[in-house]
């Protein structure tokens, strides 16, 4: 029998949460009604099964539920960037919008230009996009991201230097009112940060084949 390094567990309102190890995952469950939980050899089999438990929820940790201030019917936005240093300039990138539990929409492709800072330029091309589409479609949206750059340079908490930067603020400038941003930890075991992460190296993935 395989060892089990993580357990995933589905709570009633269809939160979920990856453990590395059982003690943290039983102090979690334990006496919590409706929860499901199992063991894994893999973070990804733990991913797959939550995927499959909770199809078609936008499956939130249960800190994220917990957060004040989003309005009913906000579409939560995940926006990742690939890079494969050797094999091409270009940057991948993608995009997944939730909203009130289900996916709403979603994007991929590569930049049309060689990177100037590699997967930087990928995160945020699929932020832009992410903000351009929100805003056509009329949603206000959070903006979920593991590159600080992404929130920093909208908001302008970080100074605006570099080329790839200055680009991304100025074709955000009149569209982010409505926007507000939120940091996650990539390959935290968040199912929807994990989703649009491998969407965004597929795409590259894709191109590079294409030679």
């Amino acid at each position: 029998m395989a060892k089990k390094n993580f357990y995933a567990a589905v709570f009633q309102d269809k939160a979920h949460r990856i453990y590395s190890n059982w003690a943290d995952c039983l102090r979690a469950t334990r006496g919590v009604p409706n929860v499901q939980f199992k063991g894994f050899a893999t973070r990804e089999e733990a991913q797959t099964w939550i995927a499959l438990t909770t199809p078609g929820e936008a499956s939130l940790s249960v800190e994220e539920k917990a957060e004040a201030g989003y309005p009913a019917g906000t579409v939560l936005v995940y926006v990742d960037g690939s890079y494969i240093h050797g094999k091409c300039k270009r940057a991948g990138w993608a995009w997944l919008a939730v909203r009130d539990g289900k996916v709403i929409g979603q994007d991929s492709g590569v930049t049309q230009k060689d990177a100037l800072s590699r997967n930087i330029d990928g995160e945020l091309e699929a932020a832009a996009r992410a903000m351009e589409w929100a805003h056509g479609q009329g949603y206000r949206a959070v903006i979920h991201h593991d590159y600080s750059g992404i929130s920093m340079w909208a908001t302008g908490a970080w100074k605006v230097k570099a080329e790839v930067s200055q680009g991304y603020v100025e074709r955000i400038q009149d569209i982010k009112s409505g926007v507000r941003f939120h940091k996650v930890a990539g390959h935290s075991g968040d199912l929807y940060n994990d989703m649009v992460d491998k969407l965004a190296g597929d795409a590259i993935a894709a191109y590079v084949a294409q030679g």
